[in-house]
């Protein structure tokens, strides 16, 4: 037996995603702000009309970052990049991300979360090529997800785990990580 409050829910849900983008397959090469996408393109769009996704049939260079092709790159309502998955690793804001991950921007252009394309050390603490990490909108290290041991201010932290730190760098949560789970 359905349950008609859950099946209503259900459909308004699908009903507001639906309201929220179209989504069509260009038929032909599109320049859509200052990019040129090439036919097969898929993209959605906001209500508004601005380009929410796109999924390239092969890399592009949106904003300087080179994507990857048949990833979804995700845009603000403004029309700046909000999520990319890179196809060759790129510095941003200082960081070298790595390729074939998921990285995510502020609407400011601000690095948010970027996989280390490269050991690095970032606000005292040594992190790993393939470790996430987090960033504040004005730059500073917020949390990390770990594939390797980590110190922070003299305590070791295991691998596959998620580590969040406050301002002054202090671990606030740490969560593990289900094992043989890929995040991003």
């Amino acid at each position: 037996m359905r349950n008609p409050s859950a099946v209503f829910f259900l459909a308004v849900l699908i009903l507001a995603c639906c309201a929220l983008c179209a989504a069509e397959v260009l038929d032909k090469d599109l320049k859509i702000g200052d990019t040129v996408y090439p036919k097969g393109t898929q993209v959605g769009y906001y209500k508004s009309g601005k380009l929410y996704w796109a999924q390239p049939k092969r890399p592009l260079t949106i904003d300087g970052l080179r994507c990857a092709a048949n990833y979804n790159v995700i845009f603000y309502p403004s029309g700046k990049l909000k999520q990319i998955r890179l196809a060759t690793s790129a510095v941003i804001d200082g960081r070298r991300c790595a390729a074939n991950y998921l990285t995510q921007l502020y609407e400011s252009g601000r690095l948010m979360v970027c996989p280390l394309a490269e050991p690095t050390t970032i606000d005292g603490i040594k992190l790993n090529n393939r470790d996430f990490a987090f960033f504040s909108e004005d730059g500073r290290l917020s949390g990390m997800m770990i594939h390797q041991p980590v110190t922070i201010k003299g305590k070791k932290y295991m691998p596959n785990c998620e580590i969040y730190l406050d301002d002054k760098g202090n671990v606030t949560e740490e969560k593990k990580l289900a094992d043989g789970v890929h995040y991003y």
